[in-house]
């Protein structure tokens, strides 16, 4: 069995600082998360130890696996199409061909005599749009006499573009085979296309090419697995699976969840050389899935029944090739791991502890009271300009009597320079050195010039809000908030001092680390629900 400190291992250093011990086993400075403390850190590893002791690690290791699953498939991604980098000459290559245009009109059949036929129409001097009206079989390219327009080069250039790209202007091609069926295509025109420099646009080009190399490499291999389940839909497990998804409103984004019942369960949704992939594991697949296709669409919901079999297969090829051992890989799902299995720990034997009654609300608040007091705040009017001349300028404008508002509507280039230089009740604590100064003044009064970053402020206040604390109906839901975190940290800190002898806690070097996101708490802000 798996356990938090296994990370401990993986990340070994014999050379590194000792900062603690627990369960007899040595944590080292290394493996502290950035930015936090040893303290905190030690905390999640017991309280994980604490959660698996009680199974709830089990409970949430089949969701942390699947969703894990999708990392091995990106990183198995990764692995197939590493190659993908295009050669030192692919990049010039691509931009001397983007470099020029070429306008083509085509015959299209859907076999070789057809297509000799027009051929040998068009090399006795018919008219070669003529020609394609009588003899492609695409609607469209009868109604536009064979015209096709204008051809781009791409680097995943189809047989087509390739033919085109090779031939002079004039020229007629011989019947050719492509996956549209035999073409026949005359180019008309040839043309340069201006571009950048080759070395402004190198970059994108290279980025392009991988792209695409990558694509091709990915698509290629799935295309490989397919052949290899050969897989077969069920027409009939679709029908089912459409008929279970509810009819969407007019507001509904994406698609639904199908509601399926117990009898369906079994039901075959696609047959594989590997097994039967069913409506259990299909109900399974899209617990993690946050936004579904539209499944009452049958085209759709056939085409994302064949990938989740696919999908399948990738996770099986990537543990195959011990992607799921990789050191880093390991360290995320534990981390995973624990995260969720003390979530859902917190969730059923700690968050039900913590209901504040409203006599807890009310105590707590007549405790807390000075906690929520609001700060004192001024209503201020700026004047902002470029130099140390023009501010003391504006103060010799104003000992004359000159208005504020009506000064700073004139010069002032700074905030609410529109308003007559108002920029509204600020406390100490904001606008930096604006609300610094505004601190130190009194109603009616005029501050002393002062440097803001590169530009001269002088400030005027006209009013004051006194600092006041709210009363209890005002802040009701941040009280029973605050309450609640409280609580929880209490019940938690308690659970890990009676632990810590347990698990043989002892920390061997303290310190703060700038704490960071707990990755095991909710934090303060959010209310720990169930995971089912």
């Amino acid at each position: 069995m798996f356990s938090l400190l296994f990370i401990s291992l993986l990340s070994f250093n014999p050379g590194s600082e000792p900062v603690a011990k627990v369960a007899g086993k040595t944590i080292y400075k290394e493996e502290i998360p950035k930015n936090t403390s040893v303290e905190v850190y030690i905390k999640r590893l017991v309280l994980f130890e604490i959660a698996k002791e009680k199974g709830y690690d089990d409970s949430v290791r089949a969701i942390v696996e699947r969703s894990f699953d999708e990392t091995l498939v990106r990183e198995l991604h990764a692995k197939i199409t590493r190659d993908s980098k295009p050669t030192l000459d692919e990049p010039f290559i691509m931009y001397r061909l983007l470099g020029k245009e070429v306008k083509a009109q085509l015959i299209q059949t859907e076999d070789f005599m057809t297509a000799y036929h027009a051929w040998l129409e068009v090399i006795k001097g018919n008219d070669f749009g003529e020609v394609s009206t009588k003899y492609s079989a695409e609607v469209r390219l009868k109604n536009q006499k064979g015209d096709i327009g204008w051809l781009r080069w791409r680097y995943d250039a189809s047989p087509l573009l390739k033919k085109a790209f090779r031939m002079k202007e004039g020229e007629i091609s011989f019947p050719f085979k492509s996956n549209e069926g035999w073409l026949i295509i005359k180019v008309l025109e040839i043309k340069d296309r201006e571009l950048q420099d080759f070395i402004n646009m190198e970059s994108g080009l290279k980025s392009q090419i991988k792209r695409i190399k990558s694509d091709k490499i990915a698509n290629d291999h799935i295309n490989y697995l397919k052949w290899i389940l050969d897989i077969d839909i069920d027409i009939e497990g679709l029908r089912l699976l459409s008929s279970r998804v509810p009819i969407p409103s007019e507001r509904a984004r994406g698609g639904l969840r199908p509601e399926f019942k117990l009898e369906d369960m079994d039901v075959v949704l696609g047959r594989t050389n590997l097994g039967l992939y069913t409506v259990r594991d299909f109900s399974r697949d899209i617990k993690t899935i946050r936004r579904l296709p539209q499944l009452r669409n049958r085209e759709e919901a056939k085409n994302f029944t064949e990938w989740r079999i696919v999908f399948h297969f990738l996770v099986l090829e990537a543990k195959r090739l011990g992607i799921h051992r990789l050191p880093e890989i390991s360290e995320n799902f534990m981390k995973e791991l624990s995260r969720m299995a003390v979530r859902r720990w917190k969730a059923y034997e700690i968050e039900p502890l913590t209901h504040a009654t409203d006599e807890d609300r009310l105590n707590y608040y007549e405790v807390n009271k000075e906690k929520y007091r609001m700060p004192e705040k001024r209503k201020v009017y700026l004047i902002e300009v470029e130099t140390k001349e023009d501010i003391d300028e504006i103060k010799r404008e104003l000992q004359r009597g000159k208005d504020f508002e009506k000064l700073a509507t004139e010069k002032s280039i700074g905030e609410g320079q529109n308003r007559g230089g108002l920029i509204g009740f600020i406390n100490k604590d904001e606008r930096g050195v604006i609300g610094e100064e505004a601190s130190k003044l009194n109603v009616g009064k005029v501050s002393e010039p002062f440097k803001k970053d590169d530009r001269w402020d002088i400030i005027k206040i006209t009013d004051i809000e006194e600092s006041y604390i709210p009363l209890y109906s005002e802040i009701r839901y941040r009280l029973n908030r605050d309450y609640e975190r409280d609580k929880r940290r209490e019940i938690e800190d308690k659970i890990f001092e009676e632990n810590k002898e347990k698990f043989g806690v002892e920390i061997l070097i303290s310190g703060e680390f700038e704490e960071e996101f707990e990755a095991l708490d909710v934090g303060p802000d959010k209310k720990i629900e169930r995971i089912n």
